[in-house]
């Protein structure tokens, strides 16, 4: 299974520590049938002579560190790419109005004397 970001974030708060909770929310299975976090510790409970074994503290494991490195550096690299992109779009943005420019400016350097015979035939009609 892929860690997701609901999974990065319920698994994140395990990198420091062990977690416990007398109500573990439901995410915590899904975590461990992937095999990123285990159960550590146990509290029993005694019932009119039956005793209950309840699971109140998970860890990481080493899965689950390498899921967390692995979703991290995906992020990071999707960032970087998106980031590069968006320099070579704004590069790209550049030259196109570089070479719109230099079409515009040769066009008026090469009809330079018609463009101004044009300009003051125009205002002189008036």
């Amino acid at each position: 299974m892929e860690l997701t970001p609901e999974y990065y974030k319920a698994l994140l708060p395990f990198r420091n520590s062990p977690q416990t909770a007398d109500d573990p929310p439901e995410i915590y299975d899904d975590l461990i049938s992937c095999g990123w976090i285990s159960a550590v510790g146990c509290t029993t409970m005694d019932y009119n002579g039956s005793v209950q074994v309840y699971d109140n503290c998970w860890a990481i494991t080493p899965q689950g560190r390498m899921a967390l490195a692995a979703y991290e550096k995906s992020v990071k690299h999707d960032a970087d790419e998106k980031r590069q992109n968006r320099i070579t779009n704004y590069f790209s943005a550049i030259n196109i109005g570089v070479s719109v420019f230099s079409f515009v400016l040769g066009l008026l350097a090469d009809h330079y004397f018609g463009v101004v015979a044009f300009v003051e035939a125009f205002f002189h009609l008036g």
